[in-house]
């Protein structure tokens, strides 16, 4: 008799466990489905309306901006020297310009390849989508507008050794 009970009792306790682990299984993937679809739902891709791309024969030192008044951007271009852009006139109230400079050579090219925005941010991804094998050094740049926020802005530097 106390064998038929142990029995009874190992298998009661069995299948309570393998029970458990399927209840915890299930709801782990529950909770895993929701978290992705929650991040997806937080995060909205920002179309990149690009301002000019190129070169300039100077070397300026890498970098990243973000400028928010016409007086930031006009004393960008200036400091730059970017060319054909003396009159670009933009309206801060409603947008903000994202440019990225970088010191390379004139057949390479730095690229804002996606902007996404966060609950918290935004982040703007920068890749060299050319990469050039000429001789000469001095800066690319790329500069996009983008609609005014008040996120904190973080660049993303992509490099791939294709």
């Amino acid at each position: 008799m106390k064998n038929i009970i142990k029995t009874k009792h190992h298998i009661f306790v069995r299948v309570t466990s393998i029970v458990a682990i399927v209840i915890i299984a299930v709801c782990s993937a529950w909770a895993i489905q929701g978290c992705e679809k929650k991040e997806k739902e937080q995060t909205k891709n920002i179309p990149i309306n690009s301002i000019a791309q190129g070169y300039i024969s100077k070397v300026y030192r890498s970098n990243n901006f973000v400028l928010k008044s016409q007086q930031s951007l006009d004393d960008f271009i200036e400091a730059f020297e970017i060319p054909n852009l003396s009159q670009l006139k933009i309206n801060f109230d409603t947008d903000m310009v994202i440019a990225v400079v970088e010191s390379n050579n004139s057949s390479s090219t730095i690229d804002i390849t996606s902007i996404t925005e966060f609950k918290d941010k935004i982040e703007v991804r920068v890749e060299n989508v050319h990469k050039g094998m000429t001789a000469d050094i001095g800066s690319i740049y790329h500069i996009v507008r983008i609609p005014k926020t008040d996120k904190t802005i973080v660049f993303m530097k992509i490099t791939s050794y294709n």
